[in-house]
């Protein structure tokens, strides 16, 4: 027979043996929040930096289609081929262009840049 010191003993350890964990401890916790957070910040970043690359995807078309209506302009003769520069209307008014003309090897052979910029 056991002695009442030994019941008490007994009574007051919990009865781990053989018996699994059924909770998480507060540093699992803890870690797993931080893997969750850093995970969250990185894609933050990565929704932002896609913001900003197709901002400026949309600017680099847009400026591209700029330059070929101006040098269509030049070719039909709306403006003269001399060097000049200027603004576009309307929407595209904060767009600025360059045109610059020179002459080439053989007579009435131009080369013809068009530089647009924001």
């Amino acid at each position: 027979m056991k002695s009442a010191a030994t019941r008490t003993c007994e009574i007051l350890q919990p009865r781990l043996r053989g018996r699994k964990r059924a909770g998480l401890s507060l540093i699992e916790v803890l870690l797993a929040l931080a893997i969750f957070l850093t995970a969250l910040v990185a894609i933050a970043r990565l929704v932002d930096m896609g913001a900003d690359l197709e901002l400026e995807a949309r600017h680099q078309s847009r400026g591209t289609r700029l330059a070929q209506a101006k040098l269509a302009e030049v070719e039909c003769g709306a403006i003269p081929l001399e060097s000049s520069s200027g603004t576009f209307d309307g929407d595209d008014a904060n767009w600025s262009w360059t045109l610059t003309v020179q002459n080439y090897d053989s007579p009435n052979l131009y080369l013809v840049s068009v530089s647009v910029s924001r």
